[in-house]
Order: C-alpha cells, then structure tokens, then sequence
C-alpha cells in the first residue's frame, strides 16, 4: 500500500515539474539574439511589426537601411513556430523600433515517447512537429548618419568578368536623402575610383574631403560625379 502511495505521489510531482516547466518557456528571439551594435538603445513602447516572405528577407532588409534605420540585432533559429508577439516584446526590451520576420517551413519530425497510466502500465505516444526557420531583425532610427550614406560590396568573380573589370565596389543600397542619394546614384552602380585613387576592398572607401570625385561603372558606360558632403 505504501508503496503505490509512493509511486503514485512520484509520479504527480513529475506532472507538476513539466507543467512548471511548460510555463516558463524561454523566449527564442532573446535566446537566439545577435547583437551588431554597440550603441545603447531605451527600451521602446511601440514597435512596427513587418512580416516577409523568406525569399523577401533580404530585400526587405536593405529597404529598412532605405529609409535610414540601423539593423542593431537579429535572432535566427529552428524549431517550432512560435508567436511572433515574442518577438516584439523582445524588440520593446532592446529599444527597436521595427521587427522584420521571416518564417520558412523546412521540415518534420515524428517522436516516440511513453507516459504513464494507471492501471494500463506504459504506453507509447507518437507526436509529430513541424519545424520552421525563424528570423527577425531589429531596426533603430540611426543615431549618427552614414557620411555618404551607402552601403556597398567588393565585386564577385562574376560581376568581374561580365564588366571586364578587377576591381570596384558596388553601391548595395542608397540612403534616401543622403550625399550619394543627392548626388544621383542608384544600387547597381560600380564604384572604381575615388579622388583618382581605386576602390579595390571596402577599407578603401575613405575621403575626409567636403567634396569627393568619383569614377563609377554604370551599365558598363563610365560617368563621373562629385558627391558634397558635410564635416
């Protein structure tokens, strides 16, 4: 008898601990956060939500540093879906002002396990879960504007031979209203020189100058401007 006192009273204190346990479930986007600046952002009490498509990811990305947002964060993980109000109030505790989420199903996995049941011993039960790539990134106002407002790439082997060139950075993307946004350049664009000096890695980029010259590679015909910016 008082051995299926004791069993039994095991087993509900086993129910409790995974009922507590359920309870507490950590939340992914904090769990699974990157951090990519350095600058302290208060913590926000409204945050825009965009949701993506994954192919979209990206492109969604460039658009927000578009509009001169800064990306600060990004969580990325695998696992089952989980509400996407997690992660707001994560952006809420870090100070971001705009969540974009992208979520990707990629596959399913089916688990054994046993439970136990008065009367009937252990019996197996069989679960399935569907799993899902998970992203968000966390965008804040830039604090210090980009001094000419563009983010750009090294060339790909590829871009190099269809241009029949061996160096150059390409313009990623133009910040609205910025010196290169002023001065005419679109994403697309190759920059190969700078004040006559070649633009090979993106160390290169530098000028301290109010007034920069600039070689560029548009649809493979070569122009020139002079971008103005502010000390």
């Amino acid at each position: 008898l008082w051995q299926n006192i004791y069993m039994r009273n095991l087993t509900l204190l086993f129910v409790i601990i995974i009922f507590i346990s359920s309870c507490a479930t950590v939340n992914p986007y904090t769990q699974y956060y990157q951090q990519y600046s350095d600058d302290f952002f208060p913590p926000s009490f409204e945050v825009e939500t965009r949701s993506v498509a994954r192919e979209s990811y990206v492109d969604a990305i460039n658009q927000l540093l578009t509009e001169g947002y800064e990306q600060i964060g990004e969580s990325s993980f695998n696992g089952s879906m989980f509400d996407t109000n997690l992660a707001k109030k994560h952006a809420e505790n870090i100070g971001a002002e705009v969540v974009l989420l992208a979520q990707e199903f990629t596959d399913s996995n089916t688990y054994t396990s046993s439970v136990v049941s008065y009367g009937f011993g252990v019996a197996p039960v069989t679960s399935t879960q569907r799993r899902f790539d998970q992203n968000a990134s966390y965008f804040a106002k830039r604090q210090k504007p980009l001094r000419f407002g563009i983010f750009y790439d090294v060339l790909t082997t590829e871009e190099k031979t269809e241009n029949e060139i061996n160096y150059g950075l390409k313009a990623r993307v133009i910040v609205n209203n910025s010196p290169m946004f002023k001065a005419g350049v679109i994403p697309g664009d190759i920059f190969l020189e700078m004040d006559g000096r070649k633009l090979i890695t993106l160390d290169d980029f530098y000028d301290e100058d109010n007034s920069t010259s600039f070689k560029i590679l548009r649809n493979k015909n070569p122009i020139e401007i002079t971008v103005e910016t502010s000390q």
